[in-house]
């Protein structure tokens, strides 16, 4: 297994690893080994977050990790069995991540992925949630930049260009280097030019309120250009799998196009959901 983003963040990047937030723990795990590491969380005494009626081997295979665990502190961990899921913006899932590892300098025993896989994951992991994990992106590459210098940069842009991920590096990157005044693009020596219209959009997205996250996501999914209208309404009904009953998939149904159609209603919204569905098209690309 390996620890992801912010275990590697606070103990290589960070002065001090207090001075990165953690909201949870994620670690990444073979897939066929998912389930023998979530039973060992619950012997150690974790409890599932939230109850699902989806199988948790349909869980697998078909997210990125498997629903989050709890220990009796509070303590909350995500099994992650791949970085990111297959949505037609992101790029393909790489392979070889675990054999890449490394072992922690700084706490010996917590393997970590290699330092141009973190890259990438903070980059692709930021624009998969299209920002909305808010603004301690830019302080990651802000603080990433000051040890850029031990990074292989041309072995960097190298993969983010084959690879697919060239663009969601370059506008994290450039925009923690206009927002933190860091010095961060050219730290990263970064070759890719962006759009000033993408750029602009960054802090609309990454300072969305907390409760416009779902319907912003819901407005994309339906806005998008390049998937038609059956394939739409075959994903809505996929999700029926997801609830315990009828009346709890009616509700979230329900909800989601009340959402939808409200937060369409006033100009502010109008102004973020333009901005996720141009990131949208923009990734795609």
């Amino acid at each position: 297994m390996v620890a992801l983003k912010g275990a590697w963040l606070a103990w290589t990047a960070y002065p001090e690893p207090g001075m990165r937030p953690l909201r949870d723990l994620d670690i990444l795990v073979p897939q066929d080994r998912a389930l023998e590491a979530r039973t060992r969380l619950l012997a150690l005494g974790y409890e599932q977050c939230e109850e699902t009626a989806l199988p948790l081997e349909e869980w697998t295979a078909r997210f990125k990790h498997l629903p989050a665990l709890a220990s009796r502190e509070g303590h909350v961990v995500e099994i992650h069995t791949r970085l990111w899921d297959d949505d037609g913006r992101m790029p393909s899932h790489p392979i070889g991540l675990l054999e890449r590892r490394v072992e922690s300098a700084a706490m010996p025993g917590l393997f970590v992925l290699s330092p141009i896989d973190n890259v990438m994951h903070l980059a692709v992991h930021a624009a998969f949630h299209r920002f909305d994990g808010g603004p301690l992106m830019l302080l990651d590459f802000a603080t990433l930049a000051e040890k850029a210098d031990a990074l292989d940069l041309p072995t960097l842009w190298d993969r983010a260009a084959r690879e697919g991920w060239a663009r969601h590096a370059a506008l994290c990157i450039n925009a923690a280097d206009r927002w933190t005044q860091s010095g961060t693009a050219e730290a990263f020596a970064c070759p890719v030019i962006l759009p000033e219209e993408m750029l602009s959009d960054v802090p609309t997205l990454i300072g969305k309120p907390l409760d416009a996250r779902e319907s912003d996501i819901a407005t994309a999914k339906l806005t998008r250009r390049d998937i038609g209208v059956g394939e739409k309404l075959r994903r809505v009904l996929a999700r029926r799998e997801r609830y315990n009953s009828l009346a709890e998939y009616g509700s979230w149904v329900g909800g989601e196009v009340r959402n939808t159609f409200a937060k369409r209603a006033t100009p502010g919204d109008r102004m973020r959901h333009d901005a996720v569905a141009r990131l949208d098209d923009w990734l795609r690309a």
